[in-house]
């Protein structure tokens, strides 16, 4: 009941926090979708703000009232962009829990764990594996060998970027 070398292991906080770890890197794809939506929607009220001004001094066809207009429709596509990968990204979440645990499904395979709460499902089976991995790669290795050098070539990392 430790984890780490048994001439040095760690304390068992440690394995939990890198757990809880696991699920923001497995979740990172949509915190990051929802970022760029907040950062559009404050964009979108700052030029509203600006046109609002503009239009109430009458001065919409000035140079500055048609860069604003196009500044307005290049955030429109921007948004209709975001949510075309906003509605991918979901549809990746309904499918398989998103696409870093399809990438982790996909070379973990069909056997469950690595630990007894790792069995749960796939988002606590990434969990427990992502800890092993920074926690106790050995004990990953004799695990899961292939889930560990996913791990090492940077495979999780590669899978939150997967829809940006």
């Amino acid at each position: 009941q430790f984890i780490g070398e048994p001439d040095h292991p760690h304390p068992l906080p440690s394995m939990c926090l890198l757990h809880e770890m696991g699920h923001a890197i497995a979740d990172h794809p949509r915190t990051r979708m929802n970022e760029e939506c907040n950062a559009q929607i404050a964009e979108a009220k700052k030029l509203v703000a600006q046109w609002n001004a503009l239009s109430a001094a009458g001065k919409e066809s000035s140079p500055e009232g048609v860069t604003l207009g196009l500044q307005i429709l290049e955030l429109k596509k921007k948004r209709e962009e975001h949510n075309l990968r906003h509605e991918r990204l979901s549809a990746s979440y309904r499918r398989n829990e998103g696409p870093v645990h399809a990438a982790y499904l996909a070379v973990r395979g069909p056997d469950k764990g690595p630990t007894r709460y790792g069995r749960t499902d796939v988002e606590e089976s990434f969990a427990e594996s992502f800890a092993l991995y920074k926690a106790d790669p050995e004990a990953l290795r004799r695990i899961y060998p292939d889930v560990l050098d996913w791990f090492v070539s940077g495979g999780h990392l590669k899978a939150m970027a997967e829809l940006e």
